[in-house]
Formats: C-alpha cells, sequence, structure tokens
C-alpha cells in the first residue's frame, strides 16, 4: 500500500517528491520494486526519464527515491519538502533515524508520513506514535487472520512454533513486553497516578 501511494502521488502531483526508508537498502528496494509493479500495471504508464536501481524521475518531474535509513540517518540527509516519506520496518528503525526524517516536512507540514511496520517490543518512536494520542496520525491495524492470502492452519503452525512473543508481534500486531521483563510496561503505566496524597513528616 505504501508503495501505491508513492505511484498514486507521482502521478497525480506532478513534481512531487516521494521518499522511501528503511533500515536497510535492501528493504527499501523492495518497496521500490512494488512502484514498478504498479506501474507495469497501469493502462497508460508514465514515460520514465530515469530509472535506476535507487531512483525513478517521470516525465511529469516526479520523483521516488529509495534510502538505507541506517541507525542514526546520516545518509538520509539532504532532501526537503517531500510529498510522501515511507519509513518502512519502523519499528526496526532508530530513533536517530526519525528524528532526521522529521526536519525534512518543516517547509511542508502535509507532507504524507506513512510509518508501517510491525511491532518490535514496547519503545521507540513507532510504538509512541501508535499508542499516542495525538490527532496528527491516523492509525490503521491489520492482523494476519485479516488476510485472505494467510490460511488459518499456517497461522496456527506459526504460532506453535514460534511462541506468544514472536507470534503476537508478528501476526497479531501487539506491543508486547521483552519476555525478560520482570514487570510490564502496561504494570507501570497502571501504577502512575496523579491522586497521591501528600503527607507532611
Amino acid at each position: 500500500m505504501s508503495s501505491l501511494v508513492c505511484a498514486h502521488t507521482a502521478q497525480f502531483r506532478p513534481g512531487s517528491l516521494s521518499l522511501i526508508i528503511a533500515p536497510a537498502l535492501t528493504q527499501s528496494r523492495e518497496d521500490f520494486e512494488k512502484v514498478q509493479e504498479h506501474i507495469d500495471q497501469m493502462s497508460h504508464p508514465p514515460k520514465l526519464l530515469e530509472r535506476t536501481k535507487l531512483r525513478m524521475k517521470w516525465d511529469n518531474g516526479s520523483r521516488i527515491v529509495c534510502l538505507p535509513g541506517g541507525t542514526k540517518g546520516k545518509t538520509i540527509r539532504g532532501f526537503s519538502r517531500p510529498d510522501v516519506i515511507i519509513e518502512d520496518e519502523s519499528s526496526q528503525c532508530s530513533d536517530q533515524l526519525y528524528q532526521a526524517i522529521r526536519p525534512m516536512m518543516a517547509t511542508y507540514p502535509d507532507c504524507k508520513f506513512v510509518l508501517a511496520s510491525t511491532p518490535f517490543g514496547q519503545r521507540g518512536h513507532f510504538y509512541k506514535v501508535a499508542n499516542g494520542n495525538s490527532t496528527a496520525w491516523l492509525r490503521l491495524k491489520v492482523v494476519a487472520s485479516e488476510c485472505s492470502r494467510i490460511s488459518a492452519a499456517f497461522l496456527a503452525e506459526e504460532k506453535e512454533e514460534l511462541g506468544p512473543y514472536v507470534y503476537s508481534q508478528e501476526y497479531e500486531g501487539e506491543f508486547v513486553a521483552s519476555e525478560t521483563q520482570l514487570i510490564s510496561h502496561a504494570s507501570i503505566l497502571k501504577a502512575i497516578s496523579d491522586n497521591v496524597e501528600i503527607i507532611e513528616v
């Protein structure tokens, strides 16, 4: 879906810039190749002025670029005013990478910024955004059992093979505490209260 967003923006917003970012280049290139698949299915595909393994430029001036985010985001700096930013495998992206992305939107806050991922513990910016209450984000969740291409038999086998901790993250989209965590994050939050009686000593 994120690749389709890039293709749609490039087609209907001439001169637009879409960035596909993931921790590793192999991951962002997978999304990039899906953009080409969408183009191939168009009845009137656009003419590409440039097409490499990492970028394409359409005849209407739109560009789609895939980037390796790395761990600190140093390799993505230099882009400004993108129309779309896809941060794929967002839970695996460092907070430093996320912080390097956000200033790109300074002159165009209407940029469509998509965080796409399965959960990876109760930490990081993806966890905070997904579980926050900011109205700036639209939160969508789709679990494996809702996908008609995945059989119930396969999911049952995966649950037995992977165990509840990994399975609930990979297939049910749950932000679970680490198996080694003594007290869960949910329990810690429940213990926090503003209604504490102050006792003079």
